[in-house]
């Protein structure tokens, strides 16, 4: 039983690097990426806005990073500022703090 889970967990690691190798190499990354943080705004036509940011460390979830963000941009709907303002507040609190390998990736409709 415990030579089980202990081969599942080794083929579990080597099926996540090979997931990040292939994400190197299909985004002509230099490295592999270490943290991978995806972002993602949220609103109700043009009120009440939020962004959420999910956070993967070596391929797995990193859930102690999770970030909500509340908007405080304009008051009319603007997907691009809206971006703007929660990237520049996550990475403005990061520099020079960590030097890790990170990729970022945001998602959305066409701004309006």
């Amino acid at each position: 039983m415990r030579e089980y889970a202990f081969q599942r967990k080794v083929s579990e690691t080597e099926n996540l690097s090979l997931l990040l190798q292939e994400l190197k190499q299909r985004l002509r990354l230099k490295n592999i990426p270490h943290r991978v943080e995806c972002f993602d705004i949220s609103n109700l036509y043009g009120t009440l806005a939020v962004g959420s940011m999910v956070s993967f460390l070596d391929g797995r979830p990193d859930r102690s990073q999770y970030r909500h963000f509340k908007v405080h941009a304009p008051s009319f709907p603007d997907d691009y500022a809206m971006m703007y303002e929660i990237l520049k507040r996550r990475y403005s609190k990061l520099e020079g703090a960590r030097n890790l390998r990170t990729f970022s990736s945001w998602t959305g409709a066409r701004g309006s």
